[in-house]
C-alpha cells in the first residue's frame, strides 16, 4: 500500500474574528439618513391625501348647490316677474280658472322656474289647500292619456272620496265641485302634444269644468313651439292671449359672470372641513372669473347656446375639472375648459335649435335639405364639382309647397303658410345661423329673397331630430 506524498503546507493560525467597531457610526448614519427620507415621503403622500379629500368635499359642496340653484335668486328681472305672475295666479285665481304660458327654448328653464315658484307657494301656510295636476304631452298626449292620468292623480290627493273614472261625456271635476277652498292647478308640459290632439278636446274640457262649477283653478303650459299660440282653437287662444310669456335668454355677459361667480364660491353654509380655506378659495374663484380669456370662451359659449341648460352644463364641467394646490387654492386649465365647451355645443346647442324649431321653421329646413342632396347626388354622378350648393328663398319655398300636402312627408301639415309668413321663418334660420347666405353684406329684402342660401347643419343632424 503506498502513501500519497501530499505537498507540505504550514502551520496555519486561524485568528478570531473582531468586531467591525470603526464602521459601525457610518451605518447608523445611514440608517437615519433613509429614516428621514421615509418620513418626509410619508408627510407628503400624506399632505398629497389630505388635498385630494379637501378637493373631492368641495367638488361635493359644490355640485349640490347647483343641483339646488333657484333661477329666482339670479336677480334677473324676467325671471322675477314671470315668477311672481305664477306666484299671484296661484294665491288668487279667478273662480273661473286662469291660464298661462310660457314659451321657451328647451333647456331655457321653465320647468325649473315653475316648479320652484309651486314649491315656494306650497310651503305657505296661507294657501290652505292647492292640488297640482302634472301631464307630460310626450307621455300623456295621446288619444285618453291625460283623462285617465287626470283621474289617477285626482283619486290620490282625494283618499276619502269615491272618485269614478271620466269619460268623454263626463265633466272632468265634477267630483270635486264642493270644495270652493281647493285650487286646482293644471301643468301641461309639452304643450304642443296636446293641441294636437282633435279639435283640442282636452283644453276645452278643463276650461268647462271650471265654468260649469266655479271652481279656482289654473292652467299653466310650457311649450317649445314658438308659434303655438297661431295653432289654438279660438276660444282656447283667447284664454292664453293676454298672458304669453317668453323665457328669456342669457345674453348679459355681466350677470352671467356673476351667477358663475356665486355658484363657484363658498357660502357660509359651508362644512367646517372647508371653512378654513374658503377666503382664499373665494378670492381666486374671483379672479378667474374676471380673467379675459375666460370671459372669451364663456361669451364665445352663451353665444351660440343661451340657455339655463347649456350654462348649467358647462358649471358642472368646470367643477368636475377642479383642482386644488397644495394651499388649497383652486385651479383651472383653461385649455381643459375650452374643449369641454366646444364639446357641449357640438352635442346640445344646435341639437336644441333643431328641436325647438316651428313646423313651418322645419319643413323649410328640410326643403333646402332634400334640394341640397339632390343636387349633391347629381354632381357625384356628373363629377362635377363638390363644393356647397345654394338655393335662393323663392326656390325653397316652392319645393316646400310642392311637398306640402304629401301625407309621407316627415314634416307634414294641414295647410301650407303663405309667403309672408314663410319668410318670416326663412329670416329666423337666418338668425339661428342655420342657414346662411353666401354673399355676407346684402341689403334689401328683394336681394335676400333671390340670394342663395346654403346649409349650415347636416342632413344627419336634421333626420336624427325628425326621428
Amino acid at each position: 500500500m503506498q502513501l500519497r506524498n501530499r505537498p507540505y503546507e504550514p502551520h496555519k493560525v486561524v485568528k478570531p474574528k473582531q468586531r467591525k467597531t470603526a464602521k459601525q457610526p457610518q451605518k447608523l448614519q445611514h440608517t437615519s439618513k433613509k429614516s428621514s427620507e421615509f418620513v418626509s415621503n410619508v408627510a407628503v403622500s400624506l399632505k398629497q391625501y389630505q388635498c385630494i379629500q379637501l378637493q373631492q368635499e368641495i367638488q361635493e359642496y359644490l355640485l349640490n348647490k347647483l343641483c339646488q340653484t333657484k333661477l329666482t335668486t339670479w336677480e334677473d328681472r324676467d325671471f322675477l316677474s314671470i315668477s311672481k305672475t305664477i306666484e299671484t295666479l296661484l294665491r288668487n285665481p279667478a273662480p273661473q280658472g286662469e291660464s298661462i304660458i310660457l314659451i321657451g327654448s328647451a333647456g331655457s328653464g321653465k320647468k325649473i322656474l315653475v316648479e320652484e315658484t309651486l314649491q315656494r307657494v306650497q310651503v305657505d301656510e296661507s294657501i290652505q289647500n292647492l292640488k297640482v295636476i302634472r301631464l307630460y304631452g310626450a307621455v300623456h298626449a295621446l288619444r285618453e292619456g291625460p283623462m285617465k292620468e287626470t283621474h289617477v292623480q285626482l283619486k290620490n290627493s282625494l283618499p276619502n272620496k269615491e272618485v269614478e273614472e271620466s269619460t268623454p261625456e263626463d265633466d272632468l271635476l265634477e267630483p270635486t265641485s264642493e270644495d270652493t277652498l281647493t285650487t286646482y292647478l293644471f301643468l301641461l308640459y309639452d304643450f304642443e302634444y296636446f293641441i294636437r290632439e282633435k279639435n283640442q278636446s282636452f283644453i276645452y274640457r278643463i276650461f268647462e269644468s271650471f265654468q260649469r262649477n266655479r271652481i279656482r283653478g289654473v292652467v299653466l303650459a310650457t311649450s317649445q313651439q314658438h308659434d303655438i299660440v297661431d295653432s289654438l282653437e279660438k276660444r282656447i287662444k283667447s284664454r292664453f292671449s293676454h298672458r304669453i310669456y317668453y323665457m328669456p335668454a342669457l345674453n348679459d355677459i355681466e350677470k352671467v359672470l356673476k351667477i358663475l361667480e356665486s355658484l363657484l364660491c363658498i357660502d357660509c353654509d359651508a362644512p367646517s372641513s372647508i371653512e378654513t380655506i374658503k377666503q382664499a378659495f373665494n378670492q381666486q374663484i374671483s379672479k378667474f372669473v374676471q380673467d379675459t380669456e375666460w370671459n372669451h370662451i364663456l361669451e364665445n359659449f352663451l353665444g351660440f347656446t343661451p340657455n339655463v341648460s347649456s350654462f348649467l352644463s358647462l358649471v358642472f364641467y368646470i367643477i368636475t375639472n377642479l383642482s386644488l394646490d397644495e394651499f388649497g387654492v383652486p385651479k383651472f386649465d383653461l385649455d381643459i375648459i375650452r374643449h369641454g365647451s366646444c364639446q357641449l355645443k357640438q352635442s346640445v346647442g344646435r341639437m336644441q335649435m333643431l328641436k325647438n324649431l316651428s313646423v313651418l321653421e322645419v319643413a323649410l329646413l328640410s326643403s333646402l335639405c332634400r334640394l341640397t342632396c339632390r343636387s349633391m347626388d347629381k354632381n357625384e354622378k356628373e363629377r362635377a364639382s363638390t363644393k356647397l350648393v345654394a338655393f335662393s328663398f323663392e326656390r325653397i319655398y316652392q319645393e316646400y309647397l310642392k311637398n306640402e300636402f304629401n301625407s309621407d312627408s316627415a314634416t307634414f301639415t294641414t295647410d301650407s303658410y303663405k309667403r309672408p309668413i314663410a319668410w318670416k321663418a326663412f329670416s329666423r334660420l337666418l338668425d339661428l345661423q342655420l342657414i346662411r347666405f353666401q354673399e355676407r353684406h346684402i341689403e334689401g329684402r328683394n336681394a335676400m329673397e333671390l340670394q342663395p342660401a346654403i346649409l349650415v347643419i347636416s342632413p344627419e343632424e336634421l333626420s336624427q331630430v325628425l326621428e
